[in-house]
């Protein structure tokens, strides 16, 4: 911030609507704090415009792995924990499901495995069986026994083809 020049320093003085200070540029100009206190309040603004803006989307306070004090417990297998957070995409679906079971929001899902069978899914995952809790805790569990929809669609997609084909050779 140090390194700007007066015309930068008055542009960000006008960009962040600072009018008093710009009207006392000539007083002000070789002040050596003007530019610490401009940083200051766009570092502020940036800071109080993320807070809104979370604040607006309404989503769950976010608790990542890398604020998990590992010095708070006496004994604690790092070298676990860390493989454990390797699943990530088990960690990323219980995310979304925690915020949606948070907010009492609604969460449709779809999926070819029964919740017994999610532990293979997630191998590594320590959050299986709360991620299951949470999903069917409100839940209204609809079970499809059909074909995988996927696998009719490229069926179907199969057999026309087959049957341009056809077509065209004769």
């Amino acid at each position: 911030m140090t390194d700007l020049t007066p015309t930068e320093t008055k542009d960000r003085l006008k960009s962040l609507g600072l009018f008093g200070l710009l009207a006392c540029w000539e007083q002000l100009a070789d002040k050596p704090w003007l530019r610490e206190v401009l940083a200051i309040e766009e570092r502020e603004r940036h800071k109080r415009s993320l807070e809104r803006r979370l604040k607006n989307s309404r989503v769950a306070a976010f608790k990542p792995m890398t604020d998990f004090d590992s010095s708070w417990p006496k004994k604690i297998d790092r070298e676990a924990v860390d493989d454990l957070y390797d699943s990530r995409y088990a960690d990323l679906l219980f995310e979304v499901v925690t915020r949606r079971y948070d907010a009492q929001k609604p969460l449709l899902l779809s999926t070819n495995k029964a919740f017994a069978d999610w532990g293979q899914v997630f191998p590594h995952a320590a959050c299986v069986v709360t991620l299951v809790d949470r999903l069917v805790h409100r839940a209204e569990v609809i079970e499809i026994e059909a074909e995988s929809y996927r696998l009719k669609e490229a069926k179907e997609l199969n057999a026309t083809r087959t049957k341009q084909r056809r077509t065209e050779k004769h």
